[in-house]
């Protein structure tokens, strides 16, 4: 899906589609900086409605994948534009000033530079980041141009201590802190038009003659990239060549113009000109970035949006440069092909593909020649790691190999990326595939998870709806998913890019269409199958707290019987707490005392003691503060307790074993000796009168027991076995 149909599902409000699309593209092996940036967009519709935690989350999601995939400096490239559409996000703030700390780990004064720019702290993030890239960018000798009046500087020297940068600009000097400095100006080439007319009017003079076409576009960059001929006569005349040379230049720079491929002219005089920043230099520029990439699936992405850029700028690709992107790939596939590494074949696609954009004839031919010569070709289709090198290498497979081309599809389906399975799934259902294997490819989708888990979230999402694909139950495939979730989570065996596809996915393909599939297989299953599932999804903490609670809660619906809580044991019992009447009242005193005296006589020692000034180096006034927050908490707990407290009656005590309100006689087996414990609620414990909390362990070990029970004791004297010889209920005196 385009950028721009994705930002239109957010405007539209579908930000579910919106985040499966944007977790698929930032997961993608291949992706680039530039698709990472070209997301920020979305961020928008996002902060239009307030959706502010969820922009941040899906923000810090792309940076930490490409961060991941790319390294920090794209990375800190892509998390300055999405900090400046979420400019009021703390994290971000701290992470975008984390990168910035480890790209320029080795620049001299780093930590003071940051510190100024305070893009951590409270200032604005636009301005923060201006101040670090323009003085990061800075050294002694480089050139600036001012924001307001187009004047030339050059860098005199630079304090990297605390950043003080003294700058010259042809007539005086002047020092300037890094955040005045980025304020006032902006960095600049040595060859930029501003400065050979204020530092180097040499080299400008033999600039205009041999290369006027550099000048013009030197200064259509400083004019905002558009000016018309007599504006330029008017720059260059009389100050920098004489007016009755301008004819006879104007000839001469007309020519070059043309074959500079950067500069547009329109109309008749004056003439109307414009900088292209494209133009074949954008073209060279790819081609160079080209032929750094690592892995066939890069080359085609990066392939294919340099297409669309030059559509994008009006500017047909040169056939010199798909040419040498093309011989880069056969290059590549040739080495490859000597040591008969499986990614042959995705060099030779790639390679197919770029033929295909140079209009060659039979441009599929040298991929269709590795797939007809393998010996194993589903191992080939295995190495293709990105959809769109799965739809090339199935088109050439049938080419390829007419014989057997199916039976290879379904040995390779397994492993194929989910985007691509329904094309091939198409493929194969348009022939006469055995039943049998059918069975046996889907049986491996589900078996195989951990390396076929992107075919297993398709065949839950999109496969079972295939009548051909419904030989497995959903709930074999529900269960085998959830299993995977597990194994990730428990593991150390998963890349970490693989557990976020793996989670990520499975929260989408789970809560699909309001969760129907999941719906629909609830209804086919027994409660001894729901409340199997139930323990399982309940295992996880890798599903995301609503994706975990909306299958729960659909369990309890379809299985309410799961839900009916057997009859606890008063001392079990988490949400009742069994006290005396006496305790009650007792513990309402307390809350009294502190809520109506203690916290009013609290709130008047603060009064009085900020009354006497200067509260830094006030110790009564800190010691009455934190007597505050200590009676704060005491208060909130015991409220807490209270609230859940149930008075104990006499006629509820068990007198055949040990319970709450119990009065339990012990013997110890080696002394002889003889104890008598009570056990009621924590607002009655009096260890002094042998009254315990039922709660307390010494109780809990005890709760259940009957007479003539042993049990073993460490928090009595003596420790040891005791034997329950006396049994009576508690009753109030």
């Amino acid at each position: 899906m385009e950028l721009d149909d994705i930002v239109k599902l957010a405007g539209s409000g579908n930000f579910k589609d919106v985040e499966q699309h944007w977790m698929s593209l930032i997961e993608r092996s291949d992706v680039s900086v530039r698709d990472v940036i070209g997301l920020a967009p979305i961020l928008d519709e996002y902060a239009k409605i307030n959706k502010a935690d969820q922009a941040e989350s899906l923000a810090w999601a792309a940076i930490e994948s490409l961060k991941e995939k790319r390294g920090d400096e794209d990375a800190l490239r892509a998390a300055k534009p999405f900090l400046l559409k979420l400019n009021k996000s703390g994290e971000l703030k701290r992470f975008a000033e984390q990168l910035y700390r480890e790209v320029y780990a080795d620049r001299e004064g780093l930590d003071a530079l940051v510190e100024e720019a305070g893009i951590g702290g409270g200032r604005p993030p636009r301005r923060a980041i201006r101040t670090l890239d323009v003085c990061l960018a800075m050294t002694p000798g480089s050139y600036v141009t001012h924001r307001d009046d187009d004047m030339a500087a050059k860098v005199e020297s630079m304090d990297t201590s605390d950043w003080q940068i003294t700058v010259d600009t042809g007539k005086r000097t002047e020092t300037l802190g890094p955040v005045e400095f980025a304020d006032q100006y902006a960095p600049c080439d040595d060859d930029d038009f501003r400065v050979l007319a204020r530092f180097d009017k040499g080299r400008l003079q033999t600039t205009l003659n041999k290369k006027p076409a550099e000048v013009i576009e030197n200064i259509l960059k400083s004019q905002g990239n558009r000016l018309d001929s007599d504006e330029l006569k008017a720059v260059l005349t009389p100050r920098f060549m004489p007016t009755s040379d301008w004819s006879k230049w104007w000839t001469k720079a007309r020519a070059a113009i043309k074959r500079s491929g950067h500069i547009k002219v329109e109309g008749r005089s004056p003439y109307q000109l414009e900088f292209i920043p494209g133009g074949h230099a954008f073209q060279n520029e790819f081609a160079e970035l080209f032929e750094g990439l690592g892995s066939p699936a890069e080359e085609l992405s990066a392939f294919e949006g340099f297409i669309r850029d030059c559509k994008a700028r009006d500017d047909a690709p040169d056939r010199e440069i798909l040419k040498r992107l093309r011989d880069t790939v056969a290059h590549r596939a040739e080495r490859l092909d000597k040591k008969h590494a499986d990614p042959v074949l995705a060099e030779r696609l790639v390679e197919s593909v770029i033929s295909q954009a140079l209009g060659e004839e039979d441009s599929d031919r040298a991929a269709v020649a590795v797939l007809s010569s393998a010996p194993n070709p589903a191992a080939l289709m295995k190495a293709c790691e990105s959809a769109p090198l799965w739809r090339h290498a199935s088109a050439c497979l049938k080419s390829a190999r007419p014989q057997d081309w199916v039976e290879v599809l379904a040995a390779a389906l397994p492993w194929a990326p989910s985007q691509a399975c329904s094309d091939l799934a198409e493929m194969l259902d348009a022939v006469e595939l055995p039943e049998s294997r059918m069975e046996e490819m889907i049986g491996t989708i589900v078996s195989d998870a951990p390396t076929t888990f992107r075919a297993l979230f398709w065949l839950w999402d999109k496969g079972l709806e295939r009548d051909r694909w419904k030989s497995v139950a959903p709930i074999t495939v529900l269960t085998r998913m959830l299993w995977l979730l597990g194994d990730v989570q428990r593991s150390d065996q998963y890349p970490p890019s693989v557990v976020r596809q793996v989670c990520t996915t499975a929260r989408v393909v789970l809560s699909a269409r309001k969760y129907g599939r999941y719906l629909a297989c609830l209804e086919t299953l027994e409660s001894g199958m729901g409340a199997a599932l139930r323990t399982q999804v309940q295992r996880l903490d890798n599903l995301g707290r609503k994706v975990e609670e909306d299958l729960l809660n659909r369990i309890r619906s379809r299985f309410p019987e799961l839900y009916h809580k057997a009859q606890k044991s008063r001392w079990e019992q988490e949400d009742v707490l069994y006290v005396t009447r006496e305790g009650m009242a007792r513990k309402e005193g307390e809350i009294n005392e502190i809520a109506n005296v203690k916290m009013r006589e609290n709130a008047k020692a603060i009064g009085a003691a900020a009354e006497k000034g200067d509260l830094s180096e006030n110790s009564e006034y800190k010691f009455a503060l934190e007597e505050r927050d200590l009676l704060r908490a005491r208060l909130a707990q015991m409220q807490k307790q209270f609230a859940i407290a149930r008075p104990l009656q006499p006629e509820q005590v068990p007198d055949d074993h040990v319970g709450v309100g119990s009065k339990v006689e012990l013997r110890h087996l080696e002394s002889g000796e003889v104890k008598e414990l009570t056990f009621l609620g924590p607002f009655d414990a009096d260890t002094d009168a042998h009254i315990y909390n039922y709660q307390a362990p010494i109780a809990q070990a005890l709760m259940g027991s009957k007479i003539g029970d042993r049990v073993e004791l460490e928090a009595v004297s003596p420790e040891g076995i005791y034997e329950i010889v006396g049994l009576r209920p508690w009753t109030a005196e």
